[in-house]
């Protein structure tokens, strides 16, 4: 009888130890920021109608600076939660995505509101980017974001010309 009580102590202190593991695990999740990905294939479907205000970086692999943004863009994201969506578009994957932000240097900032999109032009400084995306970005003039790039036709196998 002592070693049933003792083996059903164990399982009751390793379910406390459990639960607390979980509901620490939980929290955490729902009170850090999330850094998004988009990509040609969901950005229509996440952006499209939306009200949010967005802060883009665009963002290539093989770029110091853009490596070096990371964590401030993970610390822009836990501070910016409650206002600002702060995503990462992976240039070299969304090549209709950067031609449509009109995108030719790596890293960079935009923030999309309301259809308009605010280039960033400062330094690539936590606190500055911060003051940009909360607000900072209302005293320049926002560019009308491009109209998405239309699919290639496709040609029927009939509608082919021989040459």
């Amino acid at each position: 009888f002592f070693s049933l009580a003792l083996q059903m102590a164990r399982i009751a202190v390793w379910f406390f130890f459990f639960v607390n593991f979980l509901t620490a695990l939980v929290h955490a999740s729902m009170s850090e920021g999330v850094v998004s990905t988009l990509t040609d294939d969901n950005i229509l479907q996440e952006m499209s109608g939306s009200t949010d205000i967005w802060l883009m970086h665009f963002h290539v692999d093989w770029s110091f600076a853009c490596k070096r943004l990371e964590k401030d863009w993970e610390l822009l994201a836990k501070n910016l939660r409650d206002t600002v969506r702060v995503v990462v578009v992976a240039a070299e994957q969304s090549q209709h995505t950067v031609q449509r932000f009109r995108v030719n240097t790596f890293p960079t900032i935009k923030v999309v509101r309301m259809g308009l999109v605010y280039s960033y032009n400062g330094p690539l400084i936590y606190e500055e980017i911060y003051a940009f995306a909360h607000g900072g970005y209302m005293s320049m003039e926002g560019q009308q974001l491009q109209a998405p790039l239309a699919p290639p036709p496709v040609f029927a196998k009939e509608d082919r010309e021989e040459l």
